[in-house]
């Protein structure tokens, strides 16, 4: 995929009267965005931060069993038990839970004799460890930057490295230290991760950033943080865009917690003293599930043949779960057009650029 083959330009890009070629009118369309006189990304956020590359992951990131046994060994443990997450539980506006922890041993900041739970839990890898090939000592984590706890607790942007449309920002305030596939800008705000979730960014971000066949770009900090951040243009634009990405952000949750609350019901009242996990895929997605296919994967997986009563019954209930589900996409959709069209107004682009960009709606 060529960078200016993007999946949100619409193939109506022409300039008619121009004479320019599609490339052309978008690289002219780049230009005028990036060269608009507004503060930077880093200026205003700072650069993007990577997160931590361990080295040995079975010996640094533990469960929660593991965390709650150091700490009653010896409480010191807790300062430096951080939480942990995996960069692929980075979605577009949220993040996946996680119950993992690191042991944050930073390069030159920790004695390890003064943790000695920690210190006897990592010397049952001290093989592997020393077989790193790092330039630290053998309990210290592989790369890590030492960070201001504080900024990690704060409101932060987190993002994965590479991302295809239609990319993937979200907010975090859990204070958790992510992989080193992670990226995270400190300070974020609900207006930052509106931009960056906007198609006029991606336009832009797969501008610079190298991509894939498959439409996957890389997201180097370099990349990223000159990006523009328009901030005193049109205050009503500012707030909208503001206001947009927090109701998208807490949509999303909603929307994944009334997607869980569905597959438990119909764990808890399919098959009683079954859990989630026993669902087959063709019931996880229940809201295209036909009232049919209920039926037969109730009898194939539980042995369960539904009366008519049931049948009439989880029909009426599937039907209410999918309205709600499709009420709270389209909540969500409608963020997300009126973040695009502000963004785009923000930079004072024309209809026929906006179209270029957002397409008819």
């Amino acid at each position: 995929m060529k960078k200016d083959d993007n999946p949100i330009i619409q193939e109506s890009v022409t300039a008619p009267g121009s004479g320019l070629t599609k490339e052309e009118v978008l690289a002219r369309l780049r230009e005028k965005m990036m060269q608009a006189g507004h503060p930077t990304v880093k200026q205003e956020y700072g650069t993007p931060q990577r997160g931590v590359e361990t080295g040995l992951d079975e010996a640094f990131v533990i469960d929660r069993a593991t965390y709650e046994a150091l700490i009653k060994s010896d409480p010191k443990s807790e300062a430096i038990l951080k939480p942990f997450a995996n960069a692929k539980g980075i979605n577009r506006w949220r993040t996946e839970p996680h119950d993992a922890w690191l042991i944050n041993t930073v390069p030159g900041t920790v004695n390890i004799d003064d943790y000695p739970a920690i210190r006897d839990h990592l010397t049952r890898f001290r093989d592997n460890l020393e077989k790193r090939g790092v330039s630290g000592k053998w309990f210290e984590l592989a790369k890590a930057e030492h960070v201001n706890p504080k900024d990690m607790s704060d409101l932060k942007l987190v993002y994965q490295e590479s991302v295809t449309w239609p990319g993937g920002y979200a907010l975090d305030q859990t204070g958790a230290y992510y992989a080193s596939s992670g990226y995270h800008l400190r300070n974020g705000d609900y207006y930052i991760a509106g931009l960056l979730n906007s198609k006029l960014y991606w336009f832009l971000l797969s501008g610079l950033s190298p991509s894939s066949q498959d439409g996957t770009i890389k997201v180097e900090p370099e990349h990223l943080e000159v990006l523009p951040v328009p901030r005193t243009i049109d205050l009503d634009l500012f707030g909208m865009i503001g206001g947009a990405s927090e109701l998208c952000h807490k949509t999303q949750v909603e929307q994944v917690e009334f997607y869980d609350h569905v597959l438990s019901q119909m764990a808890t009242h399919l098959a009683p003293n079954r859990t989630v996990e026993e669902l087959s895929p063709a019931l996880r997605n229940w809201h295209i599930l036909s009232i049919d296919t209920l039926q037969e994967e109730a009898k194939r997986l539980f042995g369960k043949t539904l009366g008519e009563d049931l049948i009439e019954m989880w029909e009426g209930f599937l039907n209410e779960a999918k309205y709600e589900f499709n009420r709270i996409n389209s909540d969500i959709a409608r963020g997300e057009r009126q973040i695009d069209f502000a963004v785009c107004h923000m930079f004072g682009l024309g209809e026929e650029e906006i179209e270029f960009i957002v397409g008819k709606f």
